[in-house]
Parts: C-alpha cells; sequence; structure tokens
C-alpha cells in the first residue's frame, strides 16, 4: 500500500477502482466521495463490479458522465458438470 500511496501521490495517469460494490459496502463511501472531490472533473472514471447494488447505481449517477454498462447475458450459465479445482503453488513455484 506504501507503494501505491507513492505512485498516486505522483499523479499518475490511471487509478483503478475494481470491486466498487465492495468499496461501499465497506462503509468507505464516504472516503470514496472525498477521493472522487478532489480529482479532477475532466477525467476517465473506470468502475468495476461484478454485482450492480443501489449503492453502485448511487455512485455512477454521481461521478460518470455518459455512463456504459456492460453485462453479460442471464440466458447462458456454468453447464452442471464443470469442476473447478484449486491448486496452491508455492511462489517459488508459479511463472510470472
Amino acid at each position: 500500500m506504501v507503494q501505491q500511496s507513492i505512485k498516486i501521490a505522483k499523479h499518475p495517469h490511471i487509478i483503478v477502482l475494481d470491486e466498487a460494490d465492495r468499496l461501499l459496502n465497506e462503509d468507505f463511501e464516504e472516503s470514496l466521495n472525498e477521493i472522487l472531490g478532489m480529482i479532477p472533473r475532466e477525467r476517465r472514471t473506470f468502475l468495476f463490479s461484478a454485482t450492480m447494488t443501489k449503492k453502485v447505481e448511487k455512485l455512477q449517477r454521481v461521478c460518470l458522465r455518459n455512463p456504459v454498462k456492460i453485462e453479460a447475458s442471464t440466458k447462458y450459465s456454468t453447464v452442471d458438470t464443470l469442476k473447478q479445482q484449486f491448486r496452491f503453488l508455492p511462489a517459488n513455484h508459479k511463472a510470472i
């Protein structure tokens, strides 16, 4: 987090907020509004979330101009025969 703070302090070109719904659910709404109030109005703001909650919709209305919403079709679903697995690998065995 310290390295991220240093980079942000150097006037970054891109800051990505992912999982916007989780930020708002964790009561960061006030802090997020403060951040959005401090950054330039002429900017591109991207919010990414797998779920569209009422709080995310509110944030969208407040900070986005001409928003574009991209969503997956609900007519497609995961097949019942799909098998998912989790494999833990120590860091020294991962390809970077």
